[in-house]
């Protein structure tokens, strides 16, 4: 066997939950009392003056006047100034120097002015500080209070319009009368074997993860008969058993949850799986917001591909255009080219003609002159006489050059797209050059036979 100093921490326990108020809230290890906390409740609400909790040792006043004070610490619009220490109860000096002391700020206490203060100037302070205020004073083991103190109490209560005073108790006195209508009505009895189980459980949990380790059920309820109700005597019983179990116990189990902790995990399962199988309304709307979003997808897709498909549709039939604007430029030049052609052979025909008439007109001239042979006889004896000057040749008459250029003549005798009465003057001009030809080559004969 090892031997053992700190039987909490062989147990595992941070700290000792058997001691009357252990650390931590005491709503956590509170067990039953809801009928007297909501009365507790209504006094404060209806700011009663006077309330009485009556009750055995170890009933759990000490508790409840606990929890009364840590629930008013929150709100802190009440001040609450509880006292439980028997020997300040009885000293007739030493309670009403706590309450005067409980009142004053950090510079008085600093100088402290009230030292020097008679007894009646000092109640006279008091009264002035709690009538600026809400107090409760609270007083727990009241039988311990002496007369002196009562009396203090009841006249800082009628002086103090805001003051209530609750006292806790186990008997009942005459005295108690002077302080007016008592208006709580509270009286504590034993608390069954459950309850006294439950509070054991609750106490071991703040401190230690591994459930009821080191007791077990049997043994804790057997503690708990034992204790005859009494849960001041239960806690003590618990206690020395704890240390005992320490001296033999082994590391402690993993982390085990609590009969109540389970039976909720348990009750709490059940829906969570019904839930888990059928979907739920957020789960049912977040689907039905996919599918119109996948809805809505699809439909752009849808848009975009016939946007494309339109497009490309445009765009072949530009291009088509655009083919048959080219085709059309291609077989355009063709058709020009004839044209250019022809256009230029008429003006080639106009010069030659243009020629012939120049010569036929110069040569009668020549005439004039002499005949043909004369004229063969003097060139001959011109170049007999200078041989090496160049020979003249005879001069011709130069074409007469149009005015207009090609492409006005080209637009002025259009080809392809003639008209018939224009075709009919064309052959008429023709026939009449025809003529003129024919008419101009007899004259030029006529003047070379002459």
């Amino acid at each position: 066997m090892a031997f053992v100093l700190d039987w909490q921490k062989k147990l595992g326990y941070s700290g000792d939950p058997f001691v009357e108020r252990p650390a931590g809230r005491i709503a956590d290890y509170f067990a039953d009392r809801d009928a007297e906390r909501e009365k507790l409740n209504l006094f404060v609400i209806k700011q009663a003056r006077f309330g009485i909790v009556q009750g055995a040792r170890g009933s759990g006043k000490s508790t409840l006047l606990a929890w009364l004070t840590a629930e008013l610490e929150q709100h802190h619009q009440v001040r609450v100034l509880l006292f439980d220490d028997p020997k300040t109860l009885a000293g007739p000096r030493l309670f009403p120097q706590q309450l005067l002391d409980s009142q004053l700020n950090l510079l008085e206490r600093v100088t402290k002015q009230h030292e020097k203060l008679k007894p009646e100037e000092q109640e006279q302070l008091l009264a002035k500080k709690l009538g600026t205020q809400r107090a409760l004073i609270l007083v727990d083991n009241a039988n311990e209070l002496a007369t002196e103190n009562q009396r203090l109490l009841q006249r800082l209560q009628q002086q103090c319009n805001g003051l209530q005073v609750i006292l806790a108790l186990e008997r009942v006195l005459k005295e108690h009368e002077a302080f007016g209508e008592e208006a709580l009505g509270i009286t504590l009895e034993e608390l069954p074997e459950k309850v006294l189980f439950t509070l054991v459980e609750r106490r071991i949990a703040l401190v230690s993860p591994h459930g009821l380790y080191p007791f077990d059920e049997p043994e804790l309820k057997k503690l708990v008969a034992s204790a005859k109700r009494s849960p001041v005597k239960l806690l003590s019983l618990c206690q020395d058993r704890a240390i005992q179990l320490s001296l033999k116990a082994g590391p402690p189990p993993q982390e085990a949850k609590r009969p109540e902790e389970a039976k909720k995990q348990e009750e709490t399962k059940k829906p969570e799986e019904a839930k888990k199988q059928e979907p739920s309304k957020r789960e049912k709307s977040k689907e039905e917001g996919s599918k119109r979003e996948e809805r809505k997808a699809a439909t752009k897709e849808e848009k975009k591909a016939g946007e494309k498909a339109e497009e490309k549709r445009e765009e072949k039939k530009t291009d088509e255009k655009s083919e048959e604007k080219r085709e059309e430029k291609r077989e355009e030049p063709s058709a020009e080219k004839p044209k250019r052609w022809l256009s230029i052979r008429i003006i080639k025909e106009e010069e030659e003609d243009a020629i012939e008439d120049s010569s036929a007109e110069e040569r009668p001239k020549q005439a004039g002159q002499g005949s043909s042979a004369e004229l063969d006889a003097k060139l001959l004896e011109q170049a007999l006489s200078n041989p090496g000057a160049p020979k003249e040749e005879p001069k011709q008459a130069k074409p007469k050059e149009l005015e207009l250029p090609v492409e006005e003549v080209l637009k002025t005798i259009p080809i392809e797209e003639k008209s018939e009465k224009a075709a009919k003057s064309e052959k008429a001009e023709k026939e009449e050059k025809a003529e003129k030809k024919v008419t101009r080559s007899a004259i030029i004969k006529g003047g070379r036979r002459r």
